[in-house]
């Protein structure tokens, strides 16, 4: 059972990823909203039956196994040669999810990385909220485990609004920080229980890729 802990986080992080309500959801795959609501909550701990997983999977473009958070590792073999006897030694990767915007220009269709690392989902970068750290087109990695700590970059988005943003964030005493650093883009400071009640944490940023294959990491990142 523990291994679909995971399932209510991202199946609601892969609905308001792709800007979906229950309801357009519910009407999508056939599966009734209330059951919907049962699966996204993390108190009910409700174990999804497999045509349903199938639909939600298809319909949210993610694969059944990513939902459920056992998604299977990919085995790239790698030849070395020790004392001139071969052995084989393997390099364990696996895929993340695409979350880019359909408009935006989604070059990489997956990435695939070490599976010891937090990554779960990448998308480009569509703003310069945090210019010139990230800047526009940068393809970005992030994770749904862990909680925020200062200086991380998060992934938000608003109660009643379908707009995500990128954000630093600092905690200071009960109040929460999120800070662009560019532009007009709006700075939020809120209370902790404002913001665990009207911001939903899609993913934590780990790392990102500049095009032309420039390579970039925070520098807190392991």
């Amino acid at each position: 059972m523990e291994n679909f802990a995971r399932f209510p986080i991202r199946l609601k992080q892969s609905r308001l990823l792709r800007n979906i309500s229950q309801s357009e959801l519910s009407k999508a795959t056939g599966i009734s909203q209330p059951v919907l609501s049962r699966y996204e909550s993390v108190r009910e701990n409700v174990i999804p039956n497999t045509f349903n997983i199938l639909e939600l999977a298809d319909f949210l473009k993610v694969t059944p196994e990513y939902l459920l958070g056992v998604e299977k590792d990919l085995i790239i073999k790698v030849d070395t040669k020790v004392d001139a006897e071969k052995t084989q030694d393997y390099l364990l990767m696996k895929k993340i999810v695409n979350f880019s915007s359909n408009h935006f220009n989604s070059v990489f269709q997956n990435l695939r990385m070490l599976v010891n690392k937090p990554g779960d989902f990448f998308m480009q970068n569509e703003d310069d909220a945090l210019s010139p750290y990230l800047r526009i087109g940068d393809i970005l990695m992030f994770t749904i485990e862990g909680d925020p700590v200062n200086e991380d970059v998060l992934l938000i988005q608003r109660e009643h609004s379908q707009r995500k943003e990128l954000r630093l964030f600092e905690k200071k005493g009960n109040h929460i920080y999120l800070i662009a650093t560019y532009g007009d883009h709006m700075n939020y400071r809120v209370k902790t229980a404002f913001f665990d009640e009207h911001f939903v944490l899609l993913g934590r940023l780990v790392g990102f890729f500049r095009l032309f294959f420039e390579f970039g990491k925070r520098s807190s990142v392991i």
